[in-house]
């Protein structure tokens, strides 16, 4: 009996020991004190049995009142201080649908403070104070959010949510390792930026049943829910107004003069980047659409990446949403001017000379940066814990790598595709001497500047 005793204490006094040296060293750490300790929880709720339903979500999610405080080894980054309603602290909920479920005791958490602030520090709070924000756990995912966020980054989306790795502590017990991040919302000055009065950010959702508000689309029958203004604050007539705007959009889809409605620089990258991470997901793959005010001249734009569980998924095809038809994409490929297909082309040929070294080379200078080493031993710590299928940080890296290795050769034959065949982008191809531009448009003559060409059904480089 003595003999077990002491096994129970070294075993208590090893668990401490790993976690202080998890939270002395290495990353910021995120201390939540709950009011009487509580913790968030909600309810698990299953989609109804009508089209366009998917999914499972969560409802009768309880926010809880609590305090937030960041440190990095030992110095105080941020206190919010106690509770107190619209003054001081914070209040914490579960987030997201299905992810709320991979494990049954480490959760997202969306965090809202009571006075704006930057959790991330980045020391202008006027710029990125905020409300609103996230934190995502580590899992079995490893370090997919970060890489996704990285390709956004890296293909120029309108906006990239910043974040930090964090080790949490929530009531005095270690949650392990987050991303805190920031939440996918309207802020003229450092997230997605729409006009405060007559802007709008919506969401094709699946979840669409589980909100307060949606508009279903009768052309192309697709749902979309509210991410500013927030459905409470909407009026009949912003309502009325995007409603009729989306129509007016799919129809052109159909109609193929869908360039007077959306952005095509922004739809392409997006499907783009989605493509290259090779993302399973299609319906869930938190699809945000911004319109920067009511003027006719404001074009729709896509928000940004998000959502990384699935990818690196789909090793022998494209991402799932770029042929499923639960978005526009499909409908955009096969539109018979091909005026999207075009584009995509030319955005992939732009960013294919560098992005995969850029990717690489990040991978490479992530693991051996401070933040890396200390993220790989919060993973020991976080899988000791919480048992999930065990990341090797090292082998995680390498993993990620050769994706992109491989992705970028399949990509370049698939694009290749694209350009190549009986017909290139819905013009058809001539004989051998006979140019096309990357437009379709037939030279006349040889090439007489330098660029990409299409010769014999081929492309052509002329330097």
């Amino acid at each position: 009996m003595r003999y077990l005793l002491w096994i129970f204490f070294l075993l208590i006094a090893a668990d401490c020991l790993a976690d202080d040296y998890v939270l002395d060293e290495g990353l910021p750490v995120v201390w939540i004190e709950t009011v009487n300790g509580e913790i968030p929880t909600a309810t698990k709720v299953t989609h109804p049995d009508v089209e366009g339903a998917h999914g499972n979500s969560i409802t009768n999610a309880t926010k809880v009142p609590g305090s937030i405080k960041i440190t990095f080894k030992g110095e105080t980054l941020y206190d919010s201080g106690d509770y107190a309603d619209s003054k001081s602290g914070m209040t914490m909920k579960l987030r997201g649908n299905n992810s709320v479920f991979y494990s049954s005791k480490k959760k997202p958490f969306k965090v809202k403070l009571e006075k704006k602030n930057d959790l991330l520090c980045r020391g202008d709070n006027d710029k990125y104070a905020d409300k609103n924000w996230v934190l995502l756990p580590m899992t079995d995912k490893g370090l997919n959010n970060i890489v996704g966020l990285k390709v956004n980054e890296l293909i120029g989306m309108q906006y990239t949510p910043a974040y930090k790795m964090v080790n949490v502590v929530i009531n005095d017990e270690f949650y392990g390792l987050y991303t805190l991040i920031e939440q996918v919302r309207r802020n003229a000055d450092c997230r997605l930026n729409v006009d405060k009065n007559t802007g709008y950010i919506i969401e094709c959702d699946p979840y669409w049943w589980n909100e307060d508000l949606y508009f279903k689309t009768n052309t192309l029958g697709k749902f979309f829910t509210f991410k500013y203004p927030e459905s409470e604050d909407i009026t009949d007539e912003q309502l009325e107004f995007i409603t009729g705007y989306m129509e007016a959009f799919e129809q052109s889809v159909v109609d193929g003069t869908y360039e007077d409605y959306i952005d095509i620089e922004s739809w392409t990258k997006w499907m783009l980047g989605h493509d290259i991470l090779g993302t399973n997901d299609a319906a869930g793959s938190n699809i945000f659409v911004t319109k920067y005010d009511d003027a006719p001249e404001s074009k729709l734009m896509m928000g940004n990446l998000w959502d990384f569980d699935t990818i690196e998924k789909t090793e022998d095809r494209w991402a799932n949403i770029h042929g499923y038809g639960w978005f526009y994409f499909k409908d955009l490929f096969s539109d018979k001017q091909q005026t999207f297909a075009r584009k995509y082309v030319e955005m992939y040929e732009s960013l294919e000379p560098w992005l995969f070294d850029e990717i690489d080379k990040w991978l490479k200078s992530y693991r051996k940066s401070e933040e890396g080493q200390a993220v790989k031993r919060s993973l020991k710590e976080d899988y000791r814990k919480w048992q999930y299928t065990e990341v090797v940080f090292d082998d995680h890296i390498a993993d990620h790598r050769e994706w992109f290795k491989q992705r970028r050769e399949w990509m370049n034959d698939k694009v290749d595709d694209l350009v190549t065949g009986i017909k290139y982008m819905g013009i058809e191809v001539g004989d051998d001497e006979t140019y096309y531009n990357m437009q379709g448009m037939r030279l006349k003559g040889s090439p007489t500047a330098r660029g990409i060409y299409i010769k014999g059904g081929k492309k052509i480089f002329v330097r």
